[in-house]
């Protein structure tokens, strides 16, 4: 095949990358926003987080001072390999080390060593402490974690606890349990044990078993069953405990507007006496024209006054002009704090400009602020060189349809990833002459990464119009 090599001229574009946020902190006093804590993010030319920085206010003179920071390392593949904690100590005015974790990943990229060390103040080394290795099924499916604990006694790992997984054929895991290691019987006891079944891969109902470990059998303890909208969206869920027979405890029940955003989870307990459910909490959201979610509060049910007493709010800003997929977000960073209970992409559906929190003031029936954040970026300039004469090409560049793929060597597997690090596109390939239609991505940067034949990895930067 003839390449058009005018494709393969170096294109420039460009995307918002998040790289400090400054949480700030109401003063009743001054009745202002004073300064609490800052974060600060640096990147090596792979957009990947190298270095996260925490400052704190000093309380004398208000000037950031060191707290604490966190190193990460990579492998050539972009897999995070290293990952390492410290603190300042202020009366040695340097940092001191706390945690290390080092992974080992097999050519899929999947995690198959997971080690955890600890800094000995003492010694002043690192000594290992919990270490996990994972197994997986041709599908790339993670069966079996296994976890030592680090015996400082015998300098040997110990056995700890087996996690294992099942899987249907559409790779919904169907079972999991843990073994727990006995040192007493120097055999692996049931510790729990769920089950779950599907209908066209919507978990319909999760049972939880605990062990037995005298009859060395599998007990029934709860189960939880699941509904959908026609849209495959979560309606409602309901968890039952053995009793004698199965009895309901609670229930929690979603709702959406037209464009399947959760405006509302409402949680409800039973009540054994009447036989009926009884609100207990619940949170309500709004969302933009852009289906952000720019609020949500959270409220309790006044049994004394029966209706819903206000206690929490969170505030979001967005600027739309700047989608999802043109956002470069270090997910290390995000997922250590700042509303993990929510998605990457549901957070920032848009480039997130500040989000404020809450606190519902009975007396005066307002509102009062108590936490504000503001999220600085900088605009990144991408270069896709010219490809023409590689091993690895691809075209056309930018791409709208169907992005063409030739390799001088056999590909296995094509992946295609985000600006965030998310895979959006997974299919194996075998040959060295590949087409993917990429027309149901929205407009941004991704990466396009070929497993090959000989398990090496290759990557390039593409532009989806």
């Amino acid at each position: 095949m003839q390449l058009n090599t005018d494709l393969y001229k170096a294109i420039s574009s460009s995307g918002m990358r998040l790289d400090s946020v400054i949480e700030q902190s109401y003063y009743d006093v001054t009745g202002q926003f004073v300064n609490d804590e800052k974060h600060v993010l640096s990147f090596d030319d792979d957009n990947k987080l190298t270095l996260w920085l925490q400052y704190a206010v000093d309380e004398v003179t208000g000037n950031w001072v060191n707290d604490a920071k966190e190193e990460f390392n990579y492998d050539e593949q972009g897999n995070e390999i290293l990952n390492i904690e410290y603190e300042w100590d202020s009366e040695a005015s340097d940092w001191m080390p706390i945690k290390k974790i080092e992974k080992v990943f097999n050519v899929y990229g999947n995690a198959t060593q997971f080690v955890r060390f600890n800094w000995d103040t003492i010694n002043n080394a690192w000594l290992p402490d919990l270490k996990s290795n994972t197994t997986y099924d041709s599908a790339q499916n993670a069966i079996e974690y296994n976890y030592k604990r680090w015996n400082a006694s015998t300098d040997s790992w110990d056995n700890y606890f087996i996690r294992y997984y099942g899987y249907d054929s559409d790779n919904n895991t169907t079972f999991s349990y843990v073994m727990y290691w006995s040192d007493y019987s120097s055999t692996y006891k049931k510790q729990y044990r769920y089950e779950l079944s599907y209908d066209d891969s919507l978990v319909l109902q999760s049972i939880r078993y605990d062990g037995d470990t005298i009859n060395d059998v599998w007990i029934e303890d709860s189960k939880t069953e699941y509904s959908y909208n026609s849209f495959g969206n979560q309606t409602q869920y309901i968890y039952y405990q053995m009793e004698s027979s199965w009895q309901p405890q609670s229930k929690t029940a979603f709702a959406y507007d037209n464009s399947q955003n959760e405006t509302s989870e409402t949680v409800f307990a039973w009540d054994e006496n009447n036989s009926e459910w009884y609100p207990n909490y619940r949170y309500e959201r709004d969302f933009d024209a852009s289906n952000n979610m720019i609020e949500m509060i959270y409220a309790r049910w006044g049994p004394n006054t029966d209706s819903w007493d206000n206690s929490q709010k969170w505030g979001r800003e967005y600027d739309n002009s700047v989608s999802y997929n043109n956002l470069i977000i270090p997910l290390s960073f995000y997922y250590s704090g700042i509303n993990a209970y929510n998605s990457v992409e549901e957070v920032f559906k848009h480039q997130l400009v500040s989000r404020s929190e809450y606190d519902w003031n009975s007396t005066n029936d307002v509102w009062d602020e108590t936490i504000l954040e503001h999220f600085y970026y900088t605009e990144q300039s991408v270069n896709i060189a010219n490809t023409a004469n590689k091993a690895f090409s691809v075209y056309p560049n930018p791409v709208s349809g169907n992005l063409y793929i030739e390799s001088d060597t056999d590909i296995s597997e094509i992946r295609v990833i985000d600006a965030t690090g998310r895979y959006v596109r997974s299919e194996s390939a075998p040959g060295k002459k590949e087409r993917i239609n990429l027309s149901d991505l929205e407009e941004g940067m991704y990466f396009v990464r070929l497993l090959l034949s000989n398990g090496e990895y290759e990557t390039k930067r593409i532009i989806k119009e």
